[in-house]
């Protein structure tokens, strides 16, 4: 039983590592984006928001 339960654990932190994983690609897509379509002035404000949002803890 404990072989079966430590699989499931094993597997659960698979799927949350992947689902890491694919959060950090849309947000790496959505900031390249942004920056195509954004004057530089508004850049540096959103890495600024960015940096106290992740102070935050948010």
């Amino acid at each position: 039983m404990e072989m079966v339960i430590a699989q499931r654990r094993r597997k659960r932190k698979r799927k949350r590592q992947m689902k890491k994983q694919t959060m950090k690609s849309l947000m790496k897509m959505k900031m390249k984006n942004l920056r195509l379509r954004t004057p530089p002035f508004l850049l540096r404000h959103l890495a600024m928001e960015k940096r106290t949002r992740l102070k935050q803890g948010l």
